[in-house]
């Protein structure tokens, strides 16, 4: 990608710049963002008798009104980190308002200090954050659009933002980038018909699982559609470049969810081709080779498929997909061919065997293959073994880069790319499991310093996938110092990728929202991996 000649800055050139940039800037306020065309306006406002003063952030290359995102600033108050964001989200065709919560240090010291605010129960915070966007609201510009606000909040601005939710507010979305905490401070009791993203880290001293479990229980009850996500090992302000918290990976998986999440809550209509995907979402077979690949695991036969742009010239790196508990069928075909759009070598291994008529098996069958390859589970890693040797077979040497590997699985595959990250074989650098059904092994876990970059996607109201095994996964990726990430997508079920799921069901059914967000996440995370300065690296 030629980052330098997009004049709007693509996320995946912003998160790499990011990752280069993370260590040893003098100035890391001045990086990864064009300044070339920001304007900036001080904007004075009042809440009862304490004058603030926000700042308004604008990029002149985009015409027009836009729409606004509220940056709600830190423990630390307004500083050049919140007017940083503000610079990156207007590279990004917002108008970005930097908004003041503490009004100086006579506000700050008097009755809005952090004191007062916890035991005020946040109703200061929460009045001066309303005025705030009341601000923001009135201003007679032209590049402003009033009527759509969006609160981003970093840190203590991120608990503020998720008590907006809480109180029933009128703006569309909050987001919360480590909040201080995921607690309630008052009784609740309103609802929020919005949107909610939280990313927080798994290091953050105020929040433990059992608070992401009880946060889950409050957003489903507020009414909102949501997601948390949490980051591997880092603590509160991983964000934050001058912070000894700061983390390169965190900050980047972050910053992608923020930017596309805001493209999504702005253009909802981004996911109306997902009504019918696999006619709809860019798949060009004029383009592409596909083919079947014929391969073995010892006597074996197996039967995969491959599909990658005819006008490769080059190797290229290799996504493989490891199916459901259907085995091969048109959505796998649908996922490899999506890979080769984005330039991959889409795989799609065999688990069952060539003899065996995949796509649409009988329950009773698909419960007997499926027992014999998790009894043990040696058995499921040797198919996948073999796929892997398939990548690097002479019939596809040509265009797959088997030294570049990421493994991705739906449901029974979903479980599966997890055992073969506890595995770690050569060239594998990261895995991603979509509503993987099993996080748990009967098997061996995973060993100290695991390199596997690990992504795992859930339903929160999967019923295959309980609390208590989700934090069985947690420890046992932390004591390997795994890189991982686990998000929960409210309101997702099993199979929420799956176009075939069955609408409707309450254990089984396909949600767009969730099936983009996922996907687009994926492919974050996959250009961070196959990018040359590969910034997952689990024990340096």
């Amino acid at each position: 990608m030629d980052c330098a000649a997009t004049m709007r800055l693509s996320t995946t050139c912003l998160l790499l710049a990011l990752v280069s940039a993370a260590v040893g800037q003098d100035s890391p306020f001045t990086e990864n963002v064009n300044l070339e065309n920001i304007q900036e306006q001080a904007v004075p406002y009042e809440y009862k008798t304490h004058s603030k003063e926000g700042t308004l952030v604008w990029d002149t290359s985009f015409d027009g009104s836009r729409p606004v995102v509220a940056v709600f600033h830190d423990a630390d108050g307004p500083d050049g980190f919140e007017l940083w964001v503000a610079q990156r989200l207007a590279n990004e065709g917002y108008a970005a308002f930097v908004a003041d919560l503490w009004g100086g240090e006579s506000a700050k010291n008097d009755d809005t200090s952090m004191e007062t605010v916890e035991e005020k129960g946040m109703g200061v915070e929460a009045l001066i954050a309303v005025a705030s966007i009341d601000a923001v609201k009135g201003l007679n510009s032209t590049v402003v659009d009033p009527d759509s606000v969006i609160v981003v909040g970093y840190g203590f601005g991120g608990t503020v933002a998720l008590e907006l939710a809480r109180s029933g507010s009128d703006v569309p979305a909050v987001a919360a980038i480590h909040p201080t905490t995921l607690a309630p401070a008052g009784p609740g009791g309103a609802s929020f018909g919005g949107r909610v993203l939280v990313v927080v880290g798994d290091g953050q001293e105020g929040i433990a699982t059992d608070d992401v479990i009880s946060f889950h229980d409050e957003l489903r009850g507020l009414g909102a559609a949501w997601e948390v996500t949490r980051l591997s090992k880092v603590a509160e302000g991983f964000t934050l470049p001058t912070s000894d918290n700061f983390d390169a990976v965190a900050e980047m998986r972050a910053w992608q969810s923020l930017s596309e999440w805001l493209q999504q809550v702005v253009e909802p209509s981004r996911v109306d081709y997902l009504a019918e995907p696999y006619n709809a979402t860019g798949v060009d077979d004029a383009l592409l080779t596909s083919t079947t690949i014929d391969y073995s695991e010892g006597d074996f036969q197996l039967r995969g498929f491959a599909s990658y742009l005819t006008s490769t010239e080059e190797k290229r790196p290799v996504l493989l997909i490891v199916p459901d508990g259907n085995g091969i069928g048109p959505y796998e075909l649908w996922r490899a061919k999506l890979a080769a759009m984005e330039g991959y070598v889409g795989f799609v291994a065999d688990i069952y065997g060539a003899d065996i008529v995949q796509g649409a098996i009988p329950m009773e069958e698909r419960v007997r293959l499926i027992t014999g390859l998790f009894m043990p589970r040696t058995n499921f890693l040797g198919r996948m073994s073999a796929a892997l040797a398939a990548v690097a077979s002479e019939e596809l040497s040509a265009v797959a880069d088997a030294t570049r590997v990421v493994a991705i699985g739906y449901c029974f595959g979903g479980s599966g790319v997890i055992e073969l990250m506890r595995a770690e074989p050569e060239g594998l650098l990261g895995i991603a499991s979509f509503h993987g059904g099993i996080l748990d092994t009967n098997g061996t876990k995973a060993g100290e310093c695991n390199n596997v970059a690990t992504a795992v996607y859930n339903g929160a109201d999967d019923p295959t996938v309980s609390n208590e095994e989700k934090e069985a996964f947690r420890v046992e990726m932390n004591a390997a110092k795994v890189n991982w990430e686990l998000t929960d997508y409210g309101g997702a079920v099993h199979r929420f990728t799956n176009p075939d799921a069955p609408a409707g069901d309450p254990n089984n059914a396909y949600d767009p929202t969730a099936d983009f967000r996922s996907w687009e996440s994926m492919k974050a995370f996959l250009a961070a991996l196959f990018s040359d300065d590969n910034p997952y690296v689990a024990c340096p």
